[in-house]
């Protein structure tokens, strides 16, 4: 059994709801055209992989540094997908074992 507060809740609920029945899709095309105008495209989405996944990979097999490499790992906008266009950077950490003497 619902109490009177939920009851209440649930009519105001649907009020608004009719009452912004058409807002509804607008603000959603609205907002997908926004967010289709500061995603980074395709293309800064393959340069900014490629330009952070060339030297992880490098670093990862190099004669001289694997020995120290441990970990990476990406930071930043980009790491947590939320980069705007057009992409500037991409932050990587890196991880090693290097203990200078």
């Amino acid at each position: 059994m619902s109490s009177h507060g939920e009851t209440n809740s649930k009519v105001l609920n649907a009020k608004i709801s009719h009452k912004f029945q058409g807002i509804g899709l607008e603000l959603t095309t609205h907002f997908s055209k926004f967010l289709s105008n500061i995603e980074p495209t395709y293309y800064q989405k393959s340069e900014a992989s490629t330009g952070h996944e060339t030297p992880r990979s490098r670093l990862r097999v190099d004669e001289d540094y694997r020995e120290f490499f441990q970990d990476s790992f990406l930071s930043g906008s980009y790491g947590r997908d939320t980069a705007v266009r057009p992409i500037n950077d991409v932050d990587v950490i890196v991880i090693t074992n290097h203990n200078e003497p």
